[in-house]
């Protein structure tokens, strides 16, 4: 696991007398990506906690006679706090911490370095390596579980119905929805590149090598990249009453998608399915 320790932001506090002091806003605090919480609430099962958790870790060092004890919150980084993080304030100054920026930092970690070679081992979002038997992922059964994927898109409601590749760049199959999530129209194929910047760059048709060249994008090469292509923070999901909401969809698409592109480990048994006998470079 990486970590990195930042500077607190200070925050003003008052009390009735109007005495007024500065504090740690986040209290020692840490941030952890949606993917590794929900991969790790469901590695819990049935006791799986929610997105706010507060470990405890202790360890003995009996070479300096010395004890360690911490206890801290984590808190996870969901669609909810970074699309409350974004955009300004009256004064036209950005919020303290734009947490979309944390996530990116900590996600947009590029699956290929720049000769082109694989940085972790082969990955592919459609075949899923050689995971099982017939290895290609069904994006409505093993990533969506059966359920839709939307997002909005200003003020209309797009859903996502379909993921593949056509000459090594990835693209979604997208139609217009109503604010049910239903009537849909307009289905179009979104060929997805980004700038190395982490932009976003949206085609319906596949871009040509000088294009490519000029513009300087890629298509998804990184679990950021993913999340964005997927809806990213706009993700939306059909609430109780029937109508669209913004959710955490997009986040637990990821973490489907980590879990399904897997290898086989050299001389593991492939009838074996375990840590142990599979490699996971997503993660």
């Amino acid at each position: 696991m990486k970590v990195a320790v930042i500077n607190d932001m200070s925050a003003n506090v008052f009390n009735f007398d109007g005495k007024a002091d500065g504090i740690d806003a986040h209290d020692g605090s840490a941030f952890v990506n949606p993917f590794s919480s929900i991969l790790e609430n469901w590695s819990l099962q049935d006791c799986e906690v929610g997105a706010v958790k507060k470990p405890i870790q202790h360890w003995y060092d009996d070479r300096y006679i010395s004890a360690t004890l911490l206890k801290y919150a984590v808190d996870t980084i969901t669609n909810r706090w970074m699309l409350q993080a974004e955009g300004n304030d009256p004064r036209g100054k950005k919020h303290g911490v734009v947490l979309r920026n944390v996530f990116k930092k900590m996600t947009n970690v590029r699956w290929h370095n720049s000769d082109g070679t694989w940085k972790f081992g082969p990955i592919d979002l459609i075949e899923g390596c050689d995971y099982r038997s017939n290895p290609k992922i069904d994006f409505f059964k093993n990533i969506l579980e059966g359920k839709s994927l939307y997002y909005r898109d200003g003020l209309q409601h797009k859903k996502v119905s379909d993921f593949g590749v056509e000459n090594g760049v990835y693209f979604t199959i997208e139609q217009d929805v109503d604010s049910m999530g239903l009537e849909p129209t307009n289905q179009q194929k979104i060929y997805h590149y980004f700038k190395d910047s982490g932009e976003h760059v949206r085609s319906t048709q596949i871009l040509s090598p000088e294009e490519v060249l000029k513009q300087g994008v890629h298509t998804i090469d990184s679990l950021f990249e993913l999340h964005t292509a997927l809806g990213g923070i706009y993700s939306e999901s059909v609430d109780a009453e029937g109508n669209l909401q913004f959710s955490e969809a997009s986040n637990y698409a990821v973490a489907q998608f980590i879990n399904n592109v897997a290898t086989l480990k050299e001389g593991a048994d492939p009838n074996n399915l375990t840590q142990d006998s599979y490699y996971q470079p997503l993660k």
